[in-house]
């Protein structure tokens, strides 16, 4: 996950600032503050979206793979790093989320000018978008050691912490003797699929197009909804209150 804070999170931060205003002035006024209805309803469900699509990819490794064991709990003594099919699948899928979700938050008009309009930012999301693609349906032994993955193709050619080996030994034998499930190390690497990285490539499709709709449609929709009651209700309540005066 460094490489995406690197390589993702820091140039997003730099970029998104620089999209300008909108060519026209509008009657509109932005959101004044940060705890309203647009803005709390726009977090949550861009939250629970992702959150629900993280689980996804990991439920469909657990399915897909036969005889799946998780293997991706922390060591007691030391916690060295080890790639598995759980944390690899949910990098993946939180890899692109960072730029969905970016895409999803660029507002344009009334306010801002449309995204592509921002040469820096748009460059940077084809290139991430074409990363994050690569990274998903390339599985290659250098890139599986470079990122510290889980390689589906060819498990063998996952990363593997060669301060590990020495460790796996003493922890083999203390599980033994413990009469615990014991996971020999070539074992690890034995959870093969050539197919998930296409449902995990189709995942981040499908989030894509419900992250955007809902930030693009049912936000606005919804937020109508509520400035009109709470209008109704201001009307309500000045009108009690001008009765009350005469």
């Amino acid at each position: 996950f460094l490489s995406v804070d690197i390589f993702i999170i820091i140039p997003l931060a730099f970029f998104i600032p620089a999209t300008g205003p909108y060519k026209y002035l509008t009657k509109h006024h932005p959101t004044d503050s940060l705890i309203s209805y647009p803005v709390i309803t726009s977090i949550l469900s861009q939250t629970l979206i992702a959150l629900a699509f993280q689980l996804g990819a990991h439920f469909l490794v657990e399915n897909m793979i036969k005889d799946y064991v998780n293997f991706c709990l922390p060591d007691e003594d030391d916690c060295e790093i080890l790639a598995c099919p759980d944390n690899t699948a949910i990098f993946l899928m939180a890899n692109i989320q960072y730029l969905v979700t970016a895409v999803a938050f660029s507002i344009s008009k009334p306010f801002k000018s449309p995204i592509y309009t921002n040469i820096y930012l748009t460059l940077f999301m084809l290139f991430g978008m074409v990363y994050s693609c690569v990274i998903i349906l390339w599985q290659k032994d250098f890139i599986s050691h470079l990122l510290q993955l889980y390689n589906f193709e060819n498990p063998h050619d996952s990363f593997w912490d060669e301060r590990r080996k020495g460790y796996d030994e003493k922890a083999l034998r203390e599980e033994e003797e413990e009469d615990r499930l014991v996971i020999l190390p070539e074992e690890r690497f034995k959870f093969q699929d050539n197919q998930i990285k296409y449902y995990i490539q189709g995942l981040v499709l499908i989030y894509f197009a419900i992250s955007y709709i809902f930030e693009r449609l049912i936000v606005p929709a919804t937020t109508s909804i509520w400035n009109a009651r709470k209008i109704e209700k201001l009307r309500e309540l000045k009108k009690r209150e001008s009765e009350k005066e005469s």
